[in-house]
């Protein structure tokens, strides 16, 4: 039986329970017992069924209270908004009212059964933990560029391909660039677009030197493409070719403006979306789901949200959108060198799951405040 049929039978036997006028306090009685110990027994079970579940509190800031202030957006939602309107609005009210204490623990007991047995109903069953998919389309943020052209023009793309410390030079870490490149590489044999983030600061960037702007313009030519004469644009322009170079497949860019250009051909297209302040959560949010609504609805599950680039709250922008449906989430290992994307590109389990841990911060952040 469906799960959601059973609990509408479970939760109408009680108010069916009123229609018997013969002894009513026993029918009464035997109705909440009954469906008060059924939905103890299948929460239960629930609880039993894998160590990683969301709790009884998460579920209840997460949902339950979505439903009983009528925020629904399901039959299911409405039948259960009904009978907690039913029994909040009305039946307790008037029990308290009558001083009856048998009606009141009658009232709080069909309450109890209602959480519980929605509990078993709406937490989905726990999935067995898969590794990280490949799949068609990627979200990744752009940091700042804190590299020359030349030192990722001129690198070996094997040691791009597996954030190798030789691309430090002489210390520190690779160009903060490398990340999207072991993205861009594990992600390969299935990927088709690739969204590139960025901030308005960004579209700003200026050469360090007239030697710097040279040496693109020197890259770019000899590859057959004409520098724009727009610092970013021919950086991404350079970081691109550099990627269809080393992958050995066709990228076309649609840049922020619209226009579309086929820089090596058309296996991959990058799209640049200014995300205004990377520092804006909120603006962050809404032009990542403008880029991604239509994909999450349609196929979820071919979407990953890279949270490696970018500053800490984009990513967070890019976390919280990946909760939905079946998005995953990735990150590149810190301080993990020289591995192939396989052993660099690590998981990140943002679902259902993770609700408590987020409602856990965002009190440690109202009680620090």
């Amino acid at each position: 039986m469906d799960k959601k049929v059973l609990l509408a039978t479970l939760l109408l036997l009680i108010p069916i329970s009123f229609q018997f006028t013969d002894r009513p306090f026993t029918w009464r009685l035997a109705a909440v017992v009954l469906v008060l110990l059924l939905s103890s027994l299948l929460f239960w079970r629930k609880l039993k069924k894998g160590e990683r579940r969301v709790s009884l509190s998460a579920f209840v800031h997460a949902y339950f209270i979505n439903l009983i202030i009528g925020n629904v957006k399901s039959l299911f939602g409405i039948f259960v908004f009904i009978l907690l309107a039913a029994v909040l609005t009305q039946w307790l009210p008037d029990a308290i009212e009558s001083g009856s204490p048998y009606w009141a623990g009658w009232n709080l007991a069909y309450l109890l059964s209602i959480l519980l047995l929605t509990y078993w109903v709406a937490v989905p069953e726990e999935r067995k933990e898969e590794g990280l998919r490949k799949t068609k389309y990627l979200v990744f943020a752009l940091s700042w560029p804190s590299w020359s052209p030349s030192s990722v023009a001129g690198a070996n793309c094997n040691e791009l391909f597996t954030n190798s410390p030789s691309l430090a030079g002489g210390g520190g870490k690779p160009p903060n660039v490398t990340p999207l490149f072991v993205a861009v590489k594990y992600h390969l044999e299935r990927l088709e677009r690739v969204y590139l983030l960025v901030s308005s600061s960004e579209m700003k960037y200026g050469f360090k030197n007239e030697d710097e702007r040279e040496y693109v313009r020197t890259y770019l030519t000899s590859r057959g493409i004409s520098p724009e004469g727009h610092d970013f644009r021919d950086l991404v322009r350079l970081l691109l070719v550099k990627l269809s170079e080393c992958t050995g497949k066709g990228i076309t860019v649609e840049w922020t403006d619209g226009t579309i250009e086929g820089l090596t051909g058309n296996d991959v297209t990058f799209k640049l979306a200014v995300a205004d302040d990377f520092d804006d959560v909120d603006k962050c949010r809404e032009v990542i789901r403008s880029l991604t609504d239509e994909i999450i609805k349609r196929e979820s599950e071919e979407l990953t949200f890279d949270l490696t680039g970018g500053k800490t709250l984009v990513s967070v922008a890019m976390a919280l959108t990946a909760i939905r449906r079946d998005c995953q989430a990735e990150y590149l290992r810190q301080n993990v060198y020289g591995k192939e994307p396989e052993e660099l590109l690590k998981k990140v389990n943002l679902d259902i799951f993770t609700v408590e841990d987020i409602l856990e911060e965002l009190r440690d952040a109202f009680e620090a405040g």
